[in-house]
């Protein structure tokens, strides 16, 4: 009987964080004293870029978790820039000098 050896596994080298696909997924975030981990602003989770690198950032984006936070995301900025709109207007009429309700004698 001839003994089998088993094939060796192939090494894989640990990828690391690259701050360059913030450009191209800007809902991505280092995830300070892990390189090997990114963190999604939208989601709020974290998730492991050392095997997979970028491929594992583009495979987190394509889930429902993230794209839920995506679409939510789009339309709560809409809702946030209407609101901001009307607070600025609210403060620059009530610190308005004309519409001042005090006298002064």
């Amino acid at each position: 009987m001839e003994s089998e050896e088993s094939p060796e596994k192939k090494k894989r080298r640990l990828c690391l964080y690259n701050v360059q696909w913030e450009s191209e997924f800007d809902w991505l975030q280092k995830v300070v004293g892990n390189a090997t981990h990114a963190k999604c602003k939208l989601c709020c989770c974290t998730f492991s870029v050392g095997f997979d690198g970028k491929h594992a950032v583009s495979s987190h984006e394509k889930t429902k978790k993230h794209i839920h936070a995506s679409e939510s995301a789009a339309s709560s900025h809409t809702l946030k820039a209407f609101l901001q709109h009307h607070v600025q207007f609210l403060a620059t009429r009530l610190l308005s000098p004309k519409l001042s309700r005090c006298t002064t004698a």
